[in-house]
């Protein structure tokens, strides 16, 4: 995924690790990657995200999947999940959030709406 016009016109839909390019969604858009080599973990918190698409858009979020959570972007991140992980990247690449699946939507969504540059985006 080279550009934010192609995640922009699938909301929810999940991109594998290997073919997004995250410079490129860099001040674009705010990565969630979900680690999880458990695939009723995944396809669970799949379910959740795709049902609440619309809010994944008004807050310019795209769905990574990484099935290998020891080696692909946690490996790159220096991130340590404990077992099947949600996490977030902000629009400047950092890591925001890490969190085990299943994910609190309400309160991940409060976290990015409580963020500098999420509220001056809502403004």
């Amino acid at each position: 995924m080279s550009d934010v016009d192609t995640w922009n016109g699938t909301p929810g839909t999940p991109w594998p690790v290997a073919e997004v390019d995250f410079d490129a969604l860099r001040w674009a858009a705010r990565p969630v990657v979900l680690l999880a080599d458990d695939r009723q973990a995944l396809e669970a918190q799949l379910s959740q995200l795709a049902d609440r698409s619309a809010e994944l858009v008004d807050r310019d979020m795209v769905v990574v999947v990484d099935t290998d959570p020891d080696g692909g972007l946690a490996r790159r991140r220096e991130i340590e999940p404990d077992g099947p992980s949600l996490v977030l990247l902000g629009k400047d690449g950092g890591v925001k959030h890490v969190e085990a699946l299943p994910c609190d939507l309400d309160a991940l969504f409060a976290l990015i709406d409580s963020m500098p540059m999420r509220r001056r985006e809502a403004q």
